[in-house]
């Protein structure tokens, strides 16, 4: 069975049989056989006041097992809902966002994004752009993109394998394009200002800031608080092979080492050390320590 409307300004007007309450309003059912041959109700949608004049939400409901139940609403504000029927402030603010996925399990207060040939299997490739949020301003004259955050293949994917990324973009003043400012790559490096980890002769570092000018090359720590404290940077040891677990160290153990690497034309290399090492009569509270300074003689 069809409905058409052969004409472009043709309305098609549902009216509503009772009064206009949160509970009554048109209805628009979807219906069909199942393999017995007996007639079901599929899907529908329906419009329903939301409590004022003028006002009201559409709802999309859909059969699951014999059971029609709610899956989407557009409320009143054009907000769209997915999984609750009213929209959930956000951080128990103001800012109610016009969409919404709301679950009570991460299996359905979730959103995919897939890359791929549509309706198949065919494997993407190393470098491949998975999916992007792409946040955009209105500059005058054009719809502008200001940043964007992008998955992308990170490596050769194979069966139950996909290796991947984030990279993280962000305009400049005066620029048109966003240009990647950091990426965190399928081994967790975080790397600012490339998009490749490098090799500080031998070491492949979680975390590497690299910038061809002092800001860009620099991370610094400050501390704004009236007393005489001030920021630290922490380098500690344990002897557990278990993140998070304590285990004494011993006599001749490094609790932290500063490197001071240069590059001689073919890599880096180390120039100079600091190295804190541990004394012997290690104890509760007792921990003597030597500072090593090193060099490079050549």
């Amino acid at each position: 069975t069809s409905l058409e409307i052969s004409t472009t300004t043709a309305d098609l007007n549902l009216p509503s049989t009772g009064s206009h309450s949160t509970s009554d309003g048109p209805l628009l059912q979807f219906k069909g056989r199942g393999p017995n041959a007996v007639l079901y109700n599929f899907a529908k949608i329906d419009a329903v006041s939301s409590g004022s004049n003028n006002a009201g939400h559409l709802r999309f409901y859909t059969n699951a097992s014999g059971v029609q139940g709610e899956r989407m609403r557009i409320d009143s504000s054009g907000r769209v809902l997915i999984g609750h029927s009213t929209v959930t402030p956000v951080d128990n603010d103001a800012n109610n966002p016009h969409f919404q996925v709301e679950g009570t399990n991460g299996n359905d207060s979730r959103i995919s994004i897939r890359h791929t040939s549509t309706g198949s299997k065919t494997s993407v490739a190393d470098g491949d752009a998975l999916g992007n949020l792409i946040f955009m301003g209105a500059d005058g004259t054009h719809d502008t993109r200001a940043a964007i955050i992008q998955a992308s293949c990170d490596g050769t994917p194979g069966d139950n394998d996909m290796p991947g990324r984030l990279e993280f973009f962000t305009t400049p003043d005066g620029a048109l394009n966003p240009t990647e400012k950091m990426r965190i790559d399928s081994t967790g490096r975080v790397l600012i200002n490339h998009t490749s980890s490098i090799s500080y002769d031998g070491f492949q570092s979680y975390l590497q800031i690299a910038g061809t000018n002092a800001h860009k090359s620099s991370a610094t720590f400050a501390r704004f608080s009236e007393n005489n404290s001030a920021p630290f940077l922490v380098l500690a040891k344990s002897r557990s092979g278990t993140v998070g677990n304590n285990t004494v160290v011993q006599s001749g153990d490094n609790l932290g080492i500063i490197l001071f690497q240069g590059n001689d034309g073919s890599g880096f290399h180390e120039g100079a050390r600091i190295s804190a090492i541990v004394e012997s009569g290690v104890g509760n509270d007792d921990l003597p320590t030597a500072i090593k300074f090193e060099t490079n003689s050549g």
